[in-house]
């Protein structure tokens, strides 16, 4: 490995401040389950209904 890497790894500052645990979670799930949500309400609820149109509304401006 050339010196000049060398020396740029080594002024490197790792001692980040990483994101939570709960907050990347929440990220990866929200979507998820908005999605989840969506689908079982497709499914399960008549078409046009207010409940359906109410969490399309939700799921899709989110």
């Amino acid at each position: 490995m050339p010196e000049y890497m060398m020396e740029q790894m080594k002024e490197m500052d790792y001692d980040r401040d990483l994101p939570s645990f709960r907050s990347v979670v929440a990220i990866i799930t929200l979507p998820l389950v908005l999605i989840l949500v969506n689908t079982t309400a497709d499914l399960i609820l008549e078409d046009g209904s207010t409940l359906q149109v109410i969490l399309t509304f939700i799921v899709i401006h989110l």
